[in-house]
């Protein structure tokens, strides 16, 4: 492995990339240490790109999006030691996971950088992506984090061993992070830190949040928007053209310290486990909310469902040892008028207990995972699908006995060393 010298030029930094080695480390250690782009450049082989630290080595955004990872194979990729600039309300960002759909991003780290402002300032979509971002800031962003998979391959893959497992190294984990927004956001649009659809594998633990200096806000929710099925197979938009919903997502051991807020999760579809989170509050309408939104989203979903399952909808979901301003959180709320008792039934859909050895759990039938067949009979021929879900009260919890991946994680080695390989 050799290291490449530059500066923090755009032309600097380029270069740098063209003149490495795959393995190779482009180090960002030559004076000026800040600089304005107005163009970005592109990893497209394994690299680490590494800044001096993050007060240091300064890239401000004057139009564009900075870097973009994209390699031909599926390489180890880093990104460290950075300032990003990208503006209050900017439609900018620090990074772009944009994979050829040939290949895929699971040895990806993203770590010790802090961003401030623009819109969702690390995003990846149709991409399927596992490695770790972890120990950045971030701040007075409008959403953080946003990762989009690979819709239809994500489903496939996390039922590939006979079915989908929590505590896996196979998710993209947003781990040792703080996440701010100062008074500067108050009346801004705010959208979801952490925000996942079409099949993402993501888990989020040991993040601290504190957007204490909110007191207006217009956003959906603050930590966490786990999308559902989206007019995936509705005749709106045309087959396959909406988003599915996620297999599954972990969220636990997170500190939240929040001023206004609507909502601090939205769940609107797929696995979830949640738990040992501590949320405290100035004001805040809902908790943890989950939402069957082929009930209701006339945009998005040209017939509605009336009878369960629905497509991708929240199952084998499990919250336990939560708390909010201290007090444990033993419900969640709902959002839809026929959403209880009919979507979301306590101990079938959702446990407020941790994996346990009965109570039972839901199962895929048929050939297509996260699948129903209780869509309208309406003509659309994409309504009908070739696989459903059914609950058998009978044995244990999905993911029974559960036990959470390794922390920290293994990819989570000193500032300045080399990538370890994926376990």
């Amino acid at each position: 492995m050799a290291t490449v010298a530059c500066d923090a030029t755009q032309a600097g930094v380029a270069a740098a990339i063209a003149a490495a080695s795959p393995g190779d480390v482009v180090s960002i250690e030559n004076a000026p240490q800040t600089a304005t782009w107005s163009s970005g450049v592109t990893i497209n082989k394994a690299l680490t790109l590494r800044g001096v630290d993050s007060a240091t080595t300064v890239i401000t955004s004057a139009t564009s999006d900075l870097i973009t990872i994209s390699p031909a194979t599926d390489v180890a990729v880093r990104v460290t030691g950075l300032g990003c600039i990208l503006g209050l309300g900017q439609s900018r960002r620090a990074i772009t996971l944009a994979s050829p759909s040939t290949t895929n991003l699971t040895q990806l780290r993203i770590d010790h950088n802090a961003i401030s402002g623009g819109s969702y300032s690390i995003k990846g979509e149709n991409v399927w992506v596992y490695g770790v971002i972890d120990h950045n800031s971030f701040s007075d962003n409008y959403s953080p984090i946003y990762l989009s998979g690979d819709n239809d391959a994500a489903w496939e893959r996390a039922y590939a061993a006979g079915g989908i497992v929590a505590g896996s190294a196979n998710a993209l984990f947003i781990e040792d992070n703080t996440f701010t927004k100062t008074a500067a956001m108050n009346g801004e649009t705010i959208d979801a830190d952490i925000y996942v659809q079409c099949g993402a594998s993501v888990v989020g633990r040991y993040n601290t949040w504190d957007t204490t200096e909110l007191t207006s806000v217009n956003f959906m929710t603050l930590l966490l928007n786990n999308h559902g099925n989206m007019g995936y197979y509705d005749v709106v938009y045309g087959p396959g053209s909406g988003t599915r919903g996620c297999p599954i997502f972990e969220f636990y051991h997170n500190t939240v310290h929040a001023g206004a807020t609507t909502q601090f999760i939205g769940i609107r579809g797929g696995s979830v486990l949640i738990y040992e989170n501590a949320f405290t509050a100035t004001s805040s309408s809902s908790r943890i909310e989950f939402t069957e939104e082929e009930e209701w989203k006339d945009e998005f979903f040209q017939y509605h469902r009336s009878a369960w399952p629905a497509q991708d909808q929240v199952f084998n979901s499990f919250i336990w040892n939560n708390t909010y301003n201290a007090s444990p959180i033993t419900a969640i709320t709902t959002n839809g008028a026929n959403t209880v008792g009919l979507w979301f039934q306590e101990n079938r859909d959702y446990f407020m207990h941790a994996p346990a050895s009965s109570g039972g759990k839901c199962v895929f039938t048929g050939t297509r995972y996260g699948g129903s067949t209780t869509h309208p009979t309406d003509g659309d021929p994409y309504a009908e699908d070739t696989g459903s879900m059914e609950f058998s009260a009978s044995g244990a919890n999905a993911y029974y006995p559960y036990t959470s991946y390794t922390y920290p994680h293994p990819r989570t080695v000193p500032l300045g060393t080399p990538i370890l390989t994926m376990r």
